[in-house]
């Protein structure tokens, strides 16, 4: 929907930009999940433009000619969601600033990142990871990258009858396996006796 300056910012930075690990407007864009507008009564000239975006983060975007007759409805509502995604633009660059920080990792690799044990299973190599599984390979091929990541993470937090997920259960394998290793940070638990 928009058109003009941030289109041209997009288009130039994307002509000189090394790699893809940039924010777009496009991905931008694609988060933006419900836009309203509204203009108050004490001053019908400013267009207010409040973005919820597909997290559930809000941003509030204006606009407002210096002269109330220079007001016109379509720009008004042009510049205020502009306004908007310029201030979704750093909060995007931050994020992916923050991701690119962390320290690489391969895929399938469990890594500590903050307060959060996560494993990294890059996206792009799906289609890899299905091929190199010889139970897979000769079946299954991965037709569209995202939906086949959206289905993979569906299955990851199903739940079973007893409430646990494939991540619970990995965990609990893994934590055994440390236990049974001696692995550091496990102690035996000290029994009181009366």
């Amino acid at each position: 929907m928009t058109t003009g300056s941030l289109e041209a910012g997009d288009a130039a930075a994307a002509a000189v930009a090394k790699t893809d690990r940039r924010v777009t407007l496009a991905a931008m864009e694609a988060k933006v999940e419900h836009v309203q507008y509204f203009h108050p009564d004490i001053a019908p000239e400013l267009t207010i433009c409040v973005m919820k975006l597909t997290n559930g983060f809000v941003l509030v975007g204006k606009s407002a000619p210096a002269d109330p007759a220079n007001f016109n409805q379509e720009l008004g509502r042009k510049f205020a969601r502009e306004d908007c995604i310029r201030q979704m633009w750093p909060l995007e660059g931050y994020l992916l600033r923050e991701q690119l920080s962390e320290p690489s990792h391969h895929d399938g690799e469990a890594y500590i990142a903050g307060d959060q044990i996560r494993v990294g299973v890059n996206i792009a190599n799906l289609p890899k990871i299905i091929e190199a599984n010889p139970a897979w390979s000769d079946e299954f091929v991965v037709s569209d990258v995202g939906e086949a990541a959206r289905s993979i993470v569906r299955r990851l937090n199903d739940e079973e009858e007893d409430g646990t997920t494939l991540i619970h259960r990995a965990f609990d394998k893994a934590a055994e396996t440390a236990l049974e290793q001696g692995d550091d940070g496990f102690d035996e638990q000290a029994n009181e006796e009366d």
